[in-house]
């Protein structure tokens, strides 16, 4: 007897297409050199999707329409500040004169959780024991 039902094809994972990125020569150019000059693979990678990003939204030869999308950008000024110091290099490694805006991270208070129980001290009193059955820091 068959069986009957869906045959559901597995996720595939989000490749990039390179026919469809603009300059993308002068992305890899850029990839291979920060390889040379010993950047991890994960610095690399994102620097790419971040360059890649900016070249669907801008020509990546004109800074002035480079500088257009990104302050356009719905993000935050840090995300902002990364991609002007990316580009930067970018623009440097290519000879193509850039003057960055200016962008500066907004320091943001860390999320306390439960700031009442935190004042009462019973996340401290209710923490388990570091040294269970009679262990003694010893220094």
């Amino acid at each position: 007897m068959q069986s009957r039902g869906s045959n559901p094809t597995p996720r595939t994972r989000r490749v990039i297409q390179w026919c469809l990125v603009p300059n993308k020569e002068k992305i890899l150019q850029y990839a291979w050199h920060l390889k040379k000059e010993g950047y991890r693979e994960s610095t690399i990678v994102s620097r790419v999707k971040l360059l890649n990003g900016l070249s669907r939204r801008a020509d990546l030869n004109n800074p002035e329409a480079v500088k257009g999308a990104i302050a356009r950008l719905d993000v935050s000024e840090a995300r902002k500040e990364n991609l002007v110091c990316v580009y930067a290099s970018f623009c440097k490694l290519n000879n193509i004169p850039f003057s960055p805006p200016r962008y500066q991270r907004v320091e943001r208070l860390p999320a306390l959780g439960n700031v009442q129980a935190w004042l009462d001290g019973s996340l401290i009193y209710n923490a388990p024991d570091p040294f269970p059955s009679g262990q003694q820091f010893i220094p």
